[in-house]
């Protein structure tokens, strides 16, 4: 009988102690689909990393428009290249948003 309630208070402490330390932390079990589970942190690291391009992006046809020196084949390069960076950045928001969307959904 001893061992049946030691089972169970060891049981309630890691309960408890898993709601101190967070879901994600070692051991305590999570959905991969929680926040701070395996599918959201995955998406949030695409998304960051697809935000940063964009905006590097920006900045190379920011700096290909001013170095251009009045050619109209490297302004409209130029152009574009910002142009495509931008939309690639609001896909990438819309996209971050269905999916978190979605996410609430299903976890």
């Amino acid at each position: 009988m001893s061992l049946l309630m030691f089972a169970t208070a060891a049981s309630e402490i890691g309960k408890q102690a898993c709601a101190i330390a967070g879901a994600g932390a070692v051991g305590c079990e999570t959905s991969i689909f929680a926040k701070g589970g395996f599918v959201n942190n995955a998406i949030d690291t695409v998304i960051m990393i697809i935000g940063a391009l964009s905006v590097l992006m920006v900045i190379i046809g920011g700096l290909r428009y001013v170095l251009s020196g009045g050619d109209s084949a490297g302004i409209k390069s130029a152009k574009d290249t910002v142009m495509y960076a931008l939309i690639g950045l609001a896909v990438a928001l819309l996209s971050y948003a269905l999916v978190g969307f979605v996410i609430k959904r299903v976890g």
